[in-house]
């Protein structure tokens, strides 16, 4: 069982001045949760929570306060279809927690300012919380991450000496990681970061978990004719190969090629693969890896704009007569139409494209010889010949 964490590295409103306590348990819609005034969905002033109280803003309900401190031992609990935001855009606000924190995040959550951890804090998402800023840890503070959703720092992620990182989710760091002597990164799930991961003299905070890649970048590039995927990696452990995959539509994606990794290493491994057939438009790549035990992980999605004449390929040519694939670099409309039809012009098959690639069986297998296969897809019409051995 994978038991230590791979880190990988790749205005709306003014705010007054004064600030409101929540001191009992009970919904966020509940006026008598609060000690000052009757509430509504924009709350401009602070709130700062007492301590062992479990408030929760119930599905339906979307606030915006300003900062949020909480006190020892709270639950906050945002329901699907709630959401609570911490100032906005210009105006950034912070999460300070102290000990013993919970925040359960069904709906979402979304921090403009930092993320302050004095002592220890949970995070268990199935929605999406988004911290704009920085996530700072103080000395032997702590931070867990559990759950399907998403959980997103813009930012960097800071922690002092000792401090602990449990990730049995999905973490992504726009930022850096820095952390000081003796933390620890441990959990089966993810971290992904777009910078620099320092950790001082602790031995396995960055790039030695057993997750089978530590992914440095993957990124795409239009070239004249293709598009160029480059990624690399900081390390590799019992690694097999990568699947780069290709979609249209970011939601159906299927595999361009493979390339086999380096096993076990600890150095910068850097990997590429041509597209020689991008779609025109926009496509998408998302990159698979795979270990010697099975053991897979998706990366980040990334598109790249493609623009070129309209192309029809063919394949495998010759043919074995009994089957023939199409290949489009665009995604053809439903009124388009593939002909295949012998050197005597007697048609043997007539189809219609269900998207840019397909392959096709023909009812009885061609006879030996000389045949065609002509696309008419509106004002775009080519025909190429194969041969059936």
């Amino acid at each position: 069982m994978k038991s230590m964490l791979k880190v990988m590295v790749m205005a709306l409103l003014p705010v007054l001045g004064f600030s409101q306590t929540m001191n009992t348990t009970g919904n966020w819609d509940n006026a008598a949760n609060w000690t000052a005034s009757n509430i509504g969905d924009v709350i401009t002033e602070n709130v700062t929570l007492s301590n062992n109280v479990d408030p929760t803003i119930r599905t339906g309900f979307n606030y915006t306060i300003g900062d949020l401190t909480t006190g020892n031992n709270n639950d906050l609990i945002i329901q699907t279809g709630a959401s609570l935001t911490l100032g906005a855009s210009g105006n950034p606000k912070n999460l300070t927690t102290n000990n013993n924190a919970t925040l359960s995040v069904a709906g979402t959550v979304i921090i403009w300012g930092n993320l302050v951890v004095n002592n220890n804090i949970t995070w268990n998402v199935t929605g999406t919380v988004i911290i704009k800023g920085n996530v700072t840890l103080g000395n032997s503070a702590s931070i867990t991450v559990g759950g399907t959703g998403t959980f997103q720092i813009d930012g960097n992620f800071v922690g002092g000496n000792t401090t602990s990182l449990v990730v049995d989710g999905n973490v992504s760091i726009g930022g850096s990681i820095t952390v000081g002597n003796g933390s620890t990164a441990t959990g089966t799930g993810t971290v992904t970061v777009a910078g620099s991961c320092t950790d001082g003299n602790s031995a396995n905070f960055c790039g030695f978990g057993p997750l089978p890649v530590s992914l440095l970048f993957f990124v795409g590039k239009r070239a004249e004719n293709n598009i160029l995927i480059t990624w690399s990696t900081a390390s590799e452990l019992n690694f097999d190969y990568f699947d780069v995959e290709r979609s249209s539509n970011a939601k159906l994606f299927t595999s361009i090629g493979k390339i086999t990794g380096h096993g076990t290493s600890n150095v910068r491994n850097d990997y590429s693969l041509t597209d020689e057939k991008p779609i025109i438009g926009k496509n998408y790549y998302r990159l698979k890896s795979v270990d010697f035990d099975g053991y897979t992980e998706y990366f980040d999605v990334v598109s790249v704009d493609f623009t070129a004449g309209k192309l029809f390929f063919i394949s495998p040519n010759p043919s074995d007569g009994a089957s023939l694939g199409f290949t489009l670099n665009f995604v053809p409309d439903g009124n388009a139409s593939i002909i295949v039809y012998d050197n005597l012009s007697n048609i043997v098959g007539l189809y219609t494209p269900s998207g840019h690639s397909q392959n096709i069986t023909f009812p009885n297998s061609l006879k030996s010889g000389l045949y065609y296969a002509k696309i008419i897809a509106g004002d775009f019409v080519k025909v190429e010949r194969f041969v059936v051995r």
